[in-house]
């Protein structure tokens, strides 16, 4: 870690993010770019755990997860002459009242087709980078890499076609096409 930065509660996380963004900048005279990925899942783990207790008492939890994250947010937005981009990945899409409002700043790109390579791999992109691992999983038996669960096809001995392979892929990757396409 950047010396001097210790977080050990969720109390010091806002400071320990202010420190290290600092210390960062200081360190290499440059600003800082910061990714956040899946901001969304301490609230949804919240919402969707079959806790004891009541539904409001998981919403109780969330509303304040919720204000943690307002105040980290706030905290990024204090340090915006530090920082270069700072790019936030959720599946979920909260409040922008409730959660944004300490960073009003942010630009969502969620429907933007300009942001639709951001980040991924299309099928042809994995064919590509990956042509060897391609051809290793296509001659694997089914039975050594599908689950029995989740595919009836996985008794079979026989290995899988680059199509099947794409299929699974998707099943168990999903994929989130911001245009509809690969």
């Amino acid at each position: 870690g950047v010396e001097g930065v210790d977080v050990r509660s969720e109390t010091d996380v806002c400071d320990a993010t202010l420190r290290c963004i600092e210390a960062i900048h200081a360190a290499f005279g440059e600003t800082v770019s910061i990714l956040i990925d899946e901001y969304d899942a301490p609230i949804v783990n919240v919402l969707s755990a079959s806790l004891d207790g009541t539904a409001s008492v998981r919403i109780q939890r969330a509303e304040t997860i919720r204000d943690v994250l307002r105040g980290f947010f706030t905290v990024l937005k204090s340090l915006n002459a530090l920082t270069h981009r700072c790019f936030v990945t959720g599946l979920h899409k909260f409040s922008m009242s409730g959660m944004w409002s300490g960073a009003n700043d942010f630009f969502d790109a969620t429907f933007d087709s300009s942001a639709s390579h951001v980040a991924g791999y299309t099928w042809n992109e994995v064919l590509r980078s990956f042509p060897d691992h391609i051809d290793a999983f296509c001659r694997i038996p089914r039975s050594s890499l599908l689950s029995p669960d989740l595919f009836e096809e996985a008794q079979s001995a026989e290995p899988l076609s680059q199509e099947e392979l794409r299929c699974v892929f998707e099943r168990l990757f999903g994929g989130y096409p911001w245009t509809g396409q690969e």
